[in-house]
């Protein structure tokens, strides 16, 4: 048993490239597979005095890998009969400083850890593919300088809290990278292995709070979509993508045919089923990527991007009104009529959305339960 084995002989866990296993992560209770950890000759550690040896609190030898990209992966694995491990990603590529911090986190025991080691911009890259809880990230890789590796992790991985390291203690350097998304900040050397972990949790606490307020600002509560304020910013992301690379988006708005007939009929309640309703039938009519918002009341809009021609998007148009006109509410058939914008030239958000709500209206005239494209492609369908 690992367990058996730590108790009677202290277990180090050491990383390299010789080590038979596979990479990734070994469970406790899986084979524990002894391997070195290379480091250049500058980097290497100095030897511990004589009766300085410690033994480890049920460690376990893990299987790290070395990638193309200089990725190697440590990870600190704790007993079974313990809260859930905290899963940090080391972003370091100092070998030095990640094996202090490995063996600092061996010390404390507690609470339980889970560390990844990355060495590259790139290799935390691909280590973000799997979910962390907070990145540990050196300013001073070997492919990202400065505040480069945070704004790239930010703009891949939002969501993830980061906690910046760095050697040189720079008051206005630490405000830029809190500025530029970086949760906290820490000078290395200065702050143990407590004051590390308490950061890590405060800034999961902190961007999970983030998270809850992002959400209620740019989330719709009854239907879950998004609302004006999100699409509002996806649409301008998209234009400003538009007149970079020339792909083509199209805007819809749509509004429910007789919908007050059926609060007044059937109550609010009824009503905001049917509203839900609606939001899952725009979802299933358009591609994961799209955004599907609700401005409010019965109105709804749609943001796609990559729509090739006018054709294209009233095939999507089609498929919404079909969609949504097999939802019902007793006597009630749910219908509604859809205005769509392309941006075929240079426009603003505004205009686009003008464009798009005239068109829903022409839909109207026309006699609801339809979709027109706006005037400057006209057709009711």
């Amino acid at each position: 048993m690992v367990g058996e084995h730590a108790r009677r002989r202290p277990v180090r866990p050491r990383v390299g490239r010789g080590c038979r296993e596979p990479q990734g992560h070994v469970a406790l209770g899986d084979r524990p597979c002894a391997a070195r950890l290379e480091r250049p000759a500058s980097d290497r550690l100095p030897p511990r005095r004589k009766g300085s040896a410690r033994a480890y609190p049920r460690a376990q030898a893990v299987t790290p890998g070395a990638d193309d990209h200089g990725q190697v992966q440590v990870m600190k694995s704790t007993p079974p009969d313990t809260q859930p491990p905290l899963r940090l990603l080391l972003v370091e590529d100092s070998a030095a400083d990640a094996q202090l911090l490995l063996d600092l986190l061996e010390d404390a025991g507690r609470p339980p850890v889970e560390l990844h080691w990355v060495t590259t911009l790139a290799a935390a890259r691909l280590a973000l593919a799997e979910p962390v809880d907070c990145v540990l990230l050196d300013v001073g890789l070997p492919d990202a300088r400065g505040l480069e590796g945070l704004m790239a992790l930010r703009g891949q991985s939002p969501a993830t809290p980061i906690v910046v390291l760095t050697g040189h203690d720079d008051r206005d350097f630490a405000l830029e990278a809190v500025a530029a998304g970086a949760q906290d900040y820490l000078t290395k050397g200065s702050a143990g292995v407590d004051v590390l972990l308490r950061a890590a949790r405060y800034a999961i606490q902190r961007q999970r709070a983030q998270g809850i307020l992002t959400r209620r600002a740019l989330e719709d509560p009854l239907t879950g979509l998004g609302n004006r304020t999100m699409l509002l910013d996806r649409l301008e992301w998209a234009l400003a993508r538009r007149q970079r690379a020339e792909a083509p988006i199209a805007l819809f708005f749509l509004d429910l045919d007789g919908f007050k007939a059926i609060n007044d009929t059937h109550g609010h309640a009824a009503g905001d089923s049917v509203l839900v309703a609606v939001s899952h039938a725009l979802s299933d009519a358009l591609r994961t990527g799209d955004t599907v918002a609700r401005f409010g009341g019965d109105e709804f809009a749609a943001l796609c991007e990559d729509v090739p021609d006018a054709d294209a998007a009233a095939t999507v148009a089609s498929r919404v009104v079909d969609n949504v006109r097999g939802i019902r509410c007793g006597a009630h058939t749910v219908s509604v009529s859809v205005g769509v914008a392309l941006s075929d030239m240079i426009v603003t958000p505004e205009q686009l959305m003008a464009r798009a709500d005239e068109a829903m209206y022409a839909a109207k005239r026309a006699g609801k339960d339809r979709w027109a494209l706006d005037g400057h492609l006209a057709g009711v369908r």
